[in-house]
């Protein structure tokens, strides 16, 4: 077990679930009535949306927890989704662990949009805790994706079980697990139209970033950036080859030269030489990594140009 009965504080959640309003609270029938009220009124108060989190693990059926995620979903359009808890998360994440569903949790993690889910150092570690015991590297390295995007790893014990996890799925994973997934467009869902100017593709190298092994190192080199032990810089390094991020691995290389307590890891080492071997500059790659900007002129017909 990575984290103390203590820390998880089992007691003191139940006790919170005790109180008087939650236990008069019947799940099906706030489920019922709170649908009702987005569907007529367009409206809920974030208090029900909160007392429905809260009771989730009351739930009885799959098709009772789906009906909650399309309520927060539907919750997630309405004005007063800007008035919700950060404790929403909590209950959320609490709750799908108890009833064993928190695979479910990761395409709710993923689409901030949809459902504006963001995990709190707690709720963070208390599933990473969670995918770690079962071995589900992949899962926990999901959820520290997620951490890294929004910049909400500055939690130590967040920090260390990711590293637990990222190294774990890394020396486990398949190249099925690093191959992306490209969804084919039919011609016929393509409509064209005429447009002032034609935006350039652009990618800012963070919420743009769809390369697994990418996403895979860059997480890794943020849960390892104020490393000060060889373990930590050695993963930090690991982390930026994946991201091929080879000017930060000379500047880290340069801090373990400069420290005589501090050594790289031989595997890592290793794994860094023969990335070096294999790697080709690619200069178009290069220059797409170049700030542009995010517009380009439409090319003319010479005569129509000469007009």
């Amino acid at each position: 077990m990575y984290l103390s009965d203590s820390y998880q504080a089992f007691d003191k959640w139940d006790e919170s679930l005790s109180t008087e309003i939650l236990q008069k609270t019947n799940i099906s029938e706030l489920l019922i009535d709170v649908e009702d009220k987005l569907i007529r009124k367009k409206y809920v108060s974030s208090l029900d949306i909160e007392i429905l989190a809260a009771k989730l693990t009351n739930v009885e059926t799959t098709e009772d927890l789906k009906l909650a995620e399309t309520i927060l979903e539907k919750f997630r359009r309405t004005s007063e989704a800007l008035e919700f808890q950060p404790s929403l998360a909590y209950s959320l994440v609490r709750n799908y662990l108890d009833l064993g569903q928190k695979e479910r949790l990761l395409p709710i993690l993923q689409d901030k949009v949809k459902y504006g889910i963001f995990l709190d150092r707690f709720s963070a570690n208390l599933l990473l805790n969670s995918f770690l015991l079962e071995k589900k590297y992949k899962e926990a390295t999901q959820v520290c994706t997620h951490l890294m995007l929004q910049d909400e790893g500055d939690d130590r014990l967040t920090r260390a079980l990711g590293l637990n996890a990222c190294y774990n799925f890394y020396l486990t994973a398949t190249d099925e697990d690093f191959k992306n997934v490209q969804e084919e467009e039919d011609d016929e869902d393509i409509v064209k139209v005429k447009v002032n100017f034609v935006r350039n593709h652009t990618n800012d190298d963070h919420f743009d970033l769809i390369d697994k092994r990418k996403l895979l190192g860059k997480t890794t080199a943020y849960l390892g950036r104020e490393g000060n032990n060889s373990s930590i810089i050695s993963l930090q390094i690991l982390g930026n080859i994946l991201y091929k991020k080879f000017g930060r691995i000379c500047d880290t290389l340069q801090t373990i030269l400069d420290n005589n307590e501090l050594q790289l890891d031989e595997t890592i080492a290793k794994t860094l030489e023969k990335e070096l071997d294999e790697y080709v500059y690619d200069p178009l790659e290069a220059k797409e990594r170049l700030p542009q900007s995010p517009y380009r002129r439409l090319e003319l017909i010479p005569e129509a140009a000469r007009d």
